[in-house]
């Protein structure tokens, strides 16, 4: 590649005219090139990089203004001087497809000429781009995509990788003075009076990515073996400290690696923010726990080791995403052991009172990568570590997947030999540098190099998202010998270890081979007292309390211990957490509570939680309990499958109760793919109603009830166009219905919220003879106890005055109001201003032995936090004229959230 651009700030371009030497490096004859034109990815909505970016839930590019996206404008394309024919597909804006005149036979090359202008976007996007005065450059020139047997389609996805072949580059870049360019490449300046030369030369490289930055220079660190570049600095440490942490990391990874990366290495702040260490970079400074030169250093290594790996290893990352993020982790954790191997995974947290006692206190901090990685699996919502990367979920691409993949690689360590692995990723490197390899390579090298079967590695740890589980069966502690009893509960066929233990002392370990459900192994005994399976989790398993076995059997394999905090899971404990519990409602005033749970960081299986509570307001004991029993299937599309039971009690009216008890079952489905969010469920409850009645007075069917409820609920989250499809149908002695509510929102260009939402309900049949199990227009009579109600039972004054978009949906509360026959409805809003919207209502009821009612309004929604806080004002509705009534202000009605679960939620939509 030769490439002569300039940049001209003023238009926030590129004039570029590029040469492309091409070279048939397969065995076919070629009919056409085709080139990856990535600066037009911003050009518009359809680009591939638009919709992924709606996909990612990032709206800067869709609500941008024309001015701030980019594109890419071809004036001429020749091959060999000639003028060539090139066409762009629909649906790819971003990719150039030339068809050739001749076939280009193997083993030939022809000279590709481009003359073109690149408008360079706004780095907030993506972070390729312009920030202020300073380019970041990494989309900006075309090259040729990758043939192999078939061209690559390889369009932008924000995947902040490109594949591309190594090529020689040769890159003349004018400026205006005051401009400075650094890069990975070799470089010399020509400076005029007006402008500068930057003439830049790196060969075998993959890509060319330039940092312009005017007149902010970077810290230039001459470490050994190559110069390191580099804005990512700390001002609460001293440049030379950084420098000589440099160096130290430099050596590090040489001596691990065995190979030297280029002359120089760019090591850029935006790179790292990308894809970063999270738990460093989201605290404030105030409440970091981390030292700052531990902050610094662990955040430096990680974008380090990993530009080092990119300019020592070429790999195909659409396809072995895992083998570089994996060594990325596997030597960050090397090197965290190696220089910071106290550091908890707290920090200094982990020495206060209250909290040095719980057990993720004590965690080093690279055990994040197994707890992370197993919040994850335990949902089933992990993927194969062969899966493409732009197949990867956000949070699979960036911490499951990585993560998995280095623990992996200790995996590998801990059942080879350590030797044996680290000088295999070192003569791997060395066999490959200047050439494309592959993760399969690598595999079969570190076969080479062990006698042990690693067979296991490739078929069940990277192509399947199996989990495992060993159980201790039994174990029979003889004079010399323990016979220890395995069994597999799981389909996959990994290396288990088992240890043999005397207190707390390890004695002895045996690795013993995949099988499939049952083997009997025998192992020394040397006084051993108890044997354990992964003792010191070297991988991970989805269930690891069944791992144990005393030799003296007691109640309890594992010792009780009770915490006040939820803690992360020990597995050599049975946990159960105490945790504060405070509500409110104005029949019991301030519910203050504990509830009692085995819910720790990590999801089990069985979980259960009982809260017993004091009402301040009635002087009574009230509360609740719940029990959950959940299994997430592996090969089937059913995502989760749930059986529990529930029940509380609490008042719905002064120094009255009301008990509830509800045996429940659901089934979740799976996505279509694991980057589509939503939910598709189906739920069976059978619900059990018991309210207290005044002394004196009978209980009716409306006081003590049963009902059955069979719930289907669809929901496509997406940030422009949100669906949710919610069907039911309840069954009880005297009537049974059919309820149907769709709601949809769209996202406008100018970010204006479009709501529209239908409610429609029929009686199946009704014998009832009250309106307590009725439709309801404007408030929702939860005969279901489902709805968060302040004041349930009042009629009057400000409670009353709540609202639930439920049923109905209005916000005037007008006769009849109810309707024991039919309601459907329609409700709408639109954006006006930030938080106000104007919202429409319509309505049709029907009561038996009347004429259908048709309604409506409209007035005004202050949408300060959806769902949390609310305030509806009518304006005009069927009877007029709303503020000129009188008492208006009983007609404005609220939205207010006091349960902790949404409001965290809402908080972490804004942090992060």
């Amino acid at each position: 590649m030769t490439i002569n651009a300039e940049l001209v700030p003023k238009k926030k371009s590129l004039s570029i005219q590029q040469e492309i030497t091409y070279y048939n490096h397969s065995k076919d004859s070629l009919h056409k090139i085709v080139l990856k034109n990535w600066g037009n990815s911003y050009k518009n909505d359809n680009t591939p990089l638009a919709k992924r970016l709606l996909e990612d839930y990032k709206t800067d590019f869709y609500f941008s203004k024309k001015s701030d996206r980019g594109s890419s404008k071809i004036h001429q394309l020749q091959i060999d001087k000639q003028t060539a024919k090139y066409h762009i597909p629909k649906n790819y804006l971003d990719i150039i497809v030339i068809d050739l005149d001749e076939k280009l036979a193997p083993k030939d090359s022809l000279k590709i000429e481009i003359d073109y202008i690149v408008k360079i976007p706004d780095a907030k996007f993506t972070g390729n781009g312009n920030r202020d005065l300073d380019y970041y450059l990494e989309d900006w020139y075309i090259s040729p995509v990758v043939y192999d047997q078939q061209w690559e389609m390889d369009t932008h996805k924000n995947l902040n990788y490109q594949h591309n072949s190594p090529s020689d580059y040769f890159i003349h870049l004018k400026t205006p003075v005051g401009y400075h360019v650094y890069s990975d490449f070799e470089t010399h300046l020509e400076t005029e009076k007006t402008f500068i030369n930057h003439h830049l030369k790196g060969l075998n490289q993959t890509k060319a990515n330039l940092s312009i930055t005017f007149l902010n220079s970077y810290l230039e660190a001459h470490t050994y073996p190559s110069t390191i570049l580099t804005n990512f600095v700390s001002s609460n440490i001293s440049l030379e400290q950084q420098k000589i942490a440099m160096q130290k990391m430099m050596f590090f990874l040489k001596d691990h690696l065995k190979k030297n990366p280029p002359h120089q290495l760019l090591i850029e702040k935006k790179t790292y923010d990308r894809n970063p260490i999270y738990e460093l970079k989201y605290l404030p400074n105030k409440l970091h726990p981390f030292t700052d030169q531990f902050k610094w250093e662990a955040e430096f290594f990680n974008a380090l080791s990993s530009e080092y790996l990119a300019q020592t290893l070429s790999l195909n990352q659409n396809k072995d995403y895992w083998l570089s993020e994996g060594l990325k982790v596997y030597l960050f954790i090397q090197y965290m052991d190696t220089y910071f191997p106290n550091v908890k995974i707290l920090g200094r947290l982990a020495n206060i009172w209250g909290i040095k006692s719980m057990h993720i206190a004590k965690q080093d901090f690279t055990y994040k990568f197994s707890i992370l990685h197993q919040i994850t699996a335990r949902e089933n919502l992990d993927q194969s570590l062969n899966t493409p990367l732009k197949d990867l979920s956000n949070f699979n691409k960036k911490i499951t997947s990585p993560y998995k993949a280095g623990i992996g690689f200790l995996f590998l360590e801990s059942y080879v030999g350590k030797e044996t692995l680290n000088s295999t990723i070192a003569d791997f490197i060395h066999k490959n540098q200047n050439r494309e390899t592959t993760a399969e390579d690598f595999l079969s090298l570190l076969q080479k190099n062990t006698s042990k079967d690693i067979a296991w590695f490739q078929k069940e740890w990277l192509n399947t998202r199996k989990k495992i589980d060993y159980k201790i069966e039994d174990a029979e502690f003889e004079k010399d010998s323990v016979v220890v009893t395995l069994k597999n509960k799981r389909s996959i066929q990994t290396p288990v270890l088992v240890y043999g233990l005397k207190g707390k002392d390890i004695i002895n370990k045996t690795w013993v081979d995949g099988f499939s459900d049952l083997k009997k192994i025998k192992i020394k005994n040397d006084s051993l007292d108890k044997v354990v399976l992964n003792y010191e989790n070297i991988y991970p398993e989805i269930n690891n309390r069944n791992n144990w076995k005393n030799k003296h059997p007691k109640l309890f394999e594992r010792p009780l211990q009770i915490k006040l905090l939820k803690d992360l899971n020990n597995p050599r404990k049975h946990q159960v957490f105490l945790k504060p519990e405070a509500t409110y409602n104005y029949y019991d005033g301030v519910i203050l509570g504990m509830s009692i749970q085995n819910q720790a960081f990590m999801r089990k299986n069985f979980e259960y939680s009982i809260k017993p509570t004091f009402s301040t307001q009635s002087k009574s004991l009230t509360g609740g309990f719940g029990l959950d029993y959940s299994i997430y299937p592996e090969n089937t599309n059913i995502y989760k499958m749930n059986v529990g039971i529930g029940g509380s009690n609490y008042h719905y009216t002064e120094d009255l109760n009301y008990n509830t008890l509800a045996p429940h079952f659901s089934i979740s489905f799976k996505q279509k793919n694991f980057r589509a969010l939503g939910q598709n469920q189906i739920t069976a409850l059978f619900l059990d109603i018991d309210k207290d009645v005044p002394k004196g007075i009978e209980q009716t069917d409306e006081d003590q009830y049963n009902l059955f409820k069979l719930d289907y609920l669809y929901r496509k989250n997406k940030l422009i166009h949100d669906y949710r499809l919610n069907v039911n149908t309840e069954f009880a002695s005297k009537f049974s219905k059919l309820n149907l509510d769709f709601r949809y929102r769209h996202l406008t260009n100018s970010k204006r919220p479009l709501e529209l939402r239908f409610f429609g309900g029929v009686f199946l049949r009704n014998h009832t003879n009250s309106n307590y199990f009725s439709f309801n227009q404007h408030t929702a009579n939860d005969y279901l106890f489902e709805l968060p109600y302040l004041g349930r039972s009042e009629a009057t004054g400000l409670l009353s005055q709540q609202y639930f978009k439920a049923q109905g949906g209005f916000v005037s509360q007008n006769s009849p109001g109810f309707a024991n026959q039919w309601l459907t409805s329609i409700n709408t809003s639109v954006g006006i201003w930030r938080w106000v919207e104007a919202f429409n209502n319509v309505s049709l009821l029907k009561n038996k032995n009347h004429p259908s009612h048709f309604d409506y309004e409209s007035g005004i929604r202050l949408n300060f936090i959806p769902d949390i806080f609310e305030l509806y004002f009518p304006v005009y509705n069927k009877e007029g004229f709303v503020p000129q009534q009188d008492n208006y202000w009983n007609t404005v009605r609220f939205v207010i959230t006091l349960k902790a679960q949404p409001i965290v939620k809402f908080l972490k939509q804004q942090l992060f």
